[in-house]
């Protein structure tokens, strides 16, 4: 007969954020940076985003899209391949965001909420991934975000830390992929 202290294992409530550079967009004369679209290459590279968020990411996500032209245009392109069935909610505040600003917008994210895609721009977004997984996780994912960030940009990051309490080294890089030059699936 065992007399030893029972401990009940509790549900790991790991959560998961994938950060995403918007594609390639143009650079129409006479055209603000927050309304400048797409790039052809940009609609090119945008739904193969969305193949790799659909094999390694959950379809109920939450997703933050900035409300720039070009990050509105990646995501509606990203769902012809991510068949997302989560909310979707565009947000201001990731435009021209510094990794501060980033941060407060993670911060607010419920902490019910265990899986999370922003949609937004360089340099916030890399910055943000690299503060996040400040010596965690894998060290050539970081340098290679380090070198470059491009356009269609993937970073995926782990932590079993609520978003409240997302901060420096409060979360794990695994994963960095970059959707570039891939032709769309029929």
């Amino acid at each position: 007969m065992w007399t030893g202290a029972f401990t009940p294992r509790v549900p790991s409530k790991t959560r998961a954020l994938c950060l995403v550079r918007h594609a390639k967009s143009d650079y129409p004369p006479g055209v603000l940076d927050f309304e400048r679209p797409l790039a052809e290459r940009g609609r090119r590279d945008a739904p193969a985003i969305g193949r790799w968020l659909g094999e390694h990411f959950e379809p109920r996500a939450r997703v933050l899209v900035s409300s720039a032209t070009r990050t509105q245009q990646t995501w509606q392109l990203i769902t012809r391949e991510f068949h997302h069935t989560g909310e979707v909610q565009l947000e201001r505040a990731i435009y021209e965001a510094s990794v501060d600003d980033l941060l407060e917008v993670l911060r607010s994210q419920d902490d019910d909420e265990l899986n999370l895609v922003m949609v937004g721009h360089s340099p916030g977004l890399e910055g943000l991934a690299l503060l996040l997984s400040t010596n965690q996780g894998d060290s050539q994912l970081r340098e290679q975000i380090l070198v470059k960030f491009p356009t269609s940009a993937i970073v995926r990051l782990r932590t079993d830390e609520p978003w409240s309490q997302a901060g420096m080294g409060k979360f794990e890089l695994s994963d960095f992929y970059v959707a570039r030059g891939v032709s769309p699936s029929t």
